[in-house]
C-alpha cells in the first residue's frame, strides 16, 4: 500500500477475504449467513474508495454485508439478503452472560427490536457512517456505556431521587461510582441488516463559517431546490432479539437495597427502550423495542370512534400511546413516530415524508 489508497488496495488479501467472506447454510436457520467477521469485512476491506467515491459505489459497500456477491462482483439483490453472526458463538456468548448475572444477582432481559437500529453511526468510515461492530462476534451491538445513558436520561424524567447513587455523579461533579453496571447488549441470535438512505439538502445552512460567528445567508436557508445529498446507512432490520445485561455496580446501593434497585432499572429500560428508543435516529422512530414477554403491538383501527379503540399506554419523556399509532393530517394518513406535547413527528405514509405537526392537527 502506498500513498492515501484504502487498506489492502491492490493487495491480493482483498481477494483471499472476499472468497472467505460468503454466504454459507446453518442448520435450522431458513436464510444462510455470513462466513467470517461481517464487521472485519465492512471496515477494514472497503478497497473501492477514491477521492471522487460516487454516491452509487457507497451504496454498494453498504449492501455488500446484506446481499450475496454477483459475477460482476458487486451485491446482487435478486438473491435475497444474507445475516450477519455466528449462531453457535451468540447463543454461546448469551449463556456465559447470561449465567454471570444469575452468579451476581443481576438482571439479564430479553428485548425483540420493533423498528430498525442504527447503532455506532458517528464512527468513521468512508462511507460517512460507521456501525458499532462487536470486534469478536462480528454483530452490531448497543455498548453498555449508551445503555446507561439511556437509563440515566429516563431517571432524570422520572425525577428519582436515586439517580446519582445509581448512576454516579453528572458529568463536571466530584467523580463517584454507580451502583448498577450495565453490559452491552447483544444481538441472541444472526441478525439481518438493511440499508437506508439519508437526503438531507441543508448542507450550507448547517455549516458553520470558519469563524463560528458570521450570520448564514438567507440564500442558503433549507429549501426545496436545494440538491439532496444521498447518505447511505447500515441498519439492523426489526425483528431482532437482544439480551440485556443488568448488574450490581461497586456503588453503594440505595435504601432498599440492590435487588430493588435493579428491578427498578429493569422496569425503566423497559420503558426507556419503548418511548424513548437506542442507538441513532430515535425521534424518528428507530431503535424502538419491547420485552420479548410482551405481546407485539397491533395497529388500532383508526376507522373507528376514539373511545372504541384500545386504551393507549404512558407517553411519558416523548412517548407514543398505541392507540394513536395512526391518524390523518389534512386528510393524509400519517403514522405518529413520538408525541412531545403540543407537537409530534409524524411519516406522511403516501410519500413517506418525516414532519412535525402539532398535535391538535392529528386526527385519531
Amino acid at each position: 500500500m502506498s500513498g492515501r489508497l484504502p487498506l489492502y488496495r491492490g493487495d491480493a488479501t482483498t481477494q483471499t477475504a472476499a472468497a472467505c467472506f460468503q454466504p454459507k447454510r446453518q442448520p435450522g436457520l431458513v436464510q444462510p449467513v455470513w462466513a467470517g467477521n461481517a464487521g472485519l469485512w465492512y471496515d477494514k476491506f472497503c478497497d473501492c474508495w477514491s477521492s471522487d467515491f460516487s454516491d452509487v459505489a457507497k451504496p454498494e459497500w453498504v449492501e455488500s454485508v446484506i446481499h450475496p456477491r454477483g459475477t460482476n462482483g458487486t451485491p446482487d439483490r435478486d438473491k435475497g439478503t444474507v445475516q450477519t453472526g455466528d449462531p453457535a458463538l451468540l447463543t454461546e456468548a448469551a449463556r456465559r452472560r447470561a449465567a454471570l448475572a444469575q452468579v451476581l444477582g443481576g438482571r439479564c432481559l430479553d428485548f425483540i427490536l420493533e423498528s430498525r437500529l442504527l447503532t455506532g453511526t458517528g464512527r468513521s468510515h468512508p462511507v460517512k457512517n460507521g456501525v458499532a461492530w462487536h470486534p469478536t462476534l462480528g454483530v452490531p451491538f448497543l455498548a453498555g456505556s449508551g445503555v446507561k445513558g439511556l437509563l440515566r436520561t429516563w431517571a432524570r424524567l422520572e425525577g428519582d431521587a436515586d439517580l446519582v447513587a445509581l448512576f454516579g455523579p453528572a458529568a463536571g461533579d466530584t467523580l463517584a461510582v454507580g451502583a448498577i453496571a450495565i453490559l452491552d447488549a447483544l444481538p441472541l441470535a444472526p441478525v439481518t441488516l438493511a440499508a437506508e438512505i439519508l437526503t438531507p439538502h441543508t448542507g450550507p445552512w448547517n455549516e458553520v463559517a470558519p469563524d463560528g460567528r458570521s450570520p448564514k445567508e438567507l440564500k442558503d436557508a433549507p429549501a426545496d431546490w436545494h440538491n439532496p445529498v444521498p447518505i447511505p446507512l447500515l441498519a439492523v432490520e426489526a425483528g431482532a432479539r437482544f439480551q440485556f445485561i443488568l448488574l450490581p455496580g461497586p456503588g453503594a446501593a440505595p435504601t432498599g437495597g440492590s435487588a430493588q434497585a435493579l428491578d427498578k432499572c429493569a422496569a425503566w429500560l423497559a420503558e426507556a427502550l419503548r418511548d424513548l428508543g437506542a442507538g441513532a435516529k430515535t425521534t424518528s422512530g428507530y431503535g424502538r423495542f419491547r420485552p420479548a414477554n410482551a405481546p407485539a403491538p397491533v395497529d388500532p383501527d383508526v376507522t373507528l370512534p376514539l373511545r372504541a379503540r384500545p386504551a393507549g399506554g404512558s407517553s411519558k419523556g416523548g412517548g407514543m400511546p398505541s392507540s394513536r399509532k395512526r391518524g390523518t393530517v389534512d386528510g393524509r394518513e400519517v403514522e405518529v413516530r413520538q408525541l412531545n406535547g403540543e407537537k409530534c413527528f409524524v411519516v406522511f405514509l403516501d410519500n413517506n415524508e418525516t414532519d412535525e405537526v402539532p398535535t391538535s392537527d392529528v386526527e385519531f
